[in-house]
């Protein structure tokens, strides 16, 4: 008798709980972070189905030169400038009218917990797989956005991916670095952008004693030049920190000059246009 009366109780609570997520995907529809069509809240997820298995299929996709996956290629620009520092990645940017590229655009102009949580998750599942248990004992940190694109937006996208990362991996947080210079980049190219993150960085006083001998995860959204991060990295290093390592969510890849000549990609010395998501930040 009793059993009976147990499993009506949790027939009851289970049809409790589907009436109301059902009245919370009613009330507060959630949307896909990449098409924006509804999806249920408590479906855990930020793409749909037919948008996640998109995304899926870019991240896989292999350097057209080397053919090696984003965290392994040779010939990417950001391993060729030597930074000294391994890098960590979730795959390759290459246009902005492609899913990965319409999702940073969102990510950097707007403010999107849900696509945020979903990017840092992703990094630290990858930053684990790649460092192990030894990446919480990190500090992760982040090269601060301009003045004039936090103003512009009203929000730094890296602290907050930063911040979340950290969160997952069950590391120290640091908002470390401040700015000595640099603005946006839009009417820069290739080689200005470089010089205007030259030296853009330092550890703030009150941090310096937090960074000492510590091992930093520097996290960022999009690598090109990889001007931004040696930038940081060298402040990192100039207070004291024992190695520097980078996370980032994509490298920005180009076209090879040839489908059988370089191993090379082509510089883009182009300027950015109004609608690339790189053209706000310095290094990008």
């Amino acid at each position: 008798m009793n059993d009976n009366k147990s499993k009506a109780r949790d027939r009851r609570l289970s049809l409790a709980r589907k009436c109301g997520k059902r009245a919370i995907d009613y009330i507060l529809p959630k949307k896909c972070a990449l098409c924006g069509e509804v999806i249920a809240v408590y479906d855990g997820g930020e793409l749909c189905a037919e948008c996640l298995a998109k995304y899926s299929k870019r991240l896989a996709e292999r350097c057209p030169v080397c053919r090696r996956e984003a965290g392994e290629c040779d010939c990417s620009r950001l391993r060729a400038k030597n930074l000294g520092a391994s890098v960590i990645a979730l795959g390759f940017y290459r246009a902005p009218g492609d899913e990965i590229g319409r999702l940073v655009y969102s990510f950097k102009r707007t403010y999107f917990r849900d696509l945020t949580r979903f990017f840092a998750r992703s990094l630290a599942a990858r930053i684990m797989q790649s460092e192990g248990v030894a990446a919480r004992d990190a500090l992760v940190a982040f090269p601060p956005r301009s003045p004039d694109a936090r103003r512009k937006y009203g929000f730094d996208h890296a602290r907050y991916l930063a911040r979340e990362t950290a969160r997952f991996l069950g590391a120290s947080f640091a908002p470390a670095l401040c700015r000595t210079r640099g603005g946006e980049q839009k009417s820069l190219d290739a080689r200005g952008r470089e010089e205007n993150a030259a030296d853009a960085f330092e550890v703030a006083p009150k941090y310096a004693g937090v960074v000492a001998g510590r091992d930093v995860i520097l996290v960022d959204d999009v690598a090109t030049t990889g001007a931004t991060l040696a930038s940081a990295a060298s402040a990192f290093r100039a207070a004291g920190a024992a190695s520097v390592r980078f996370a980032v969510l994509f490298l920005a890849a180009e076209k090879p000059q040839s489908e059988s000549g370089g191993i090379w990609f082509e510089d883009n010395d182009a300027p950015a246009t109004d609608d690339d998501p790189l053209a706000d930040d310095v290094g990008f």
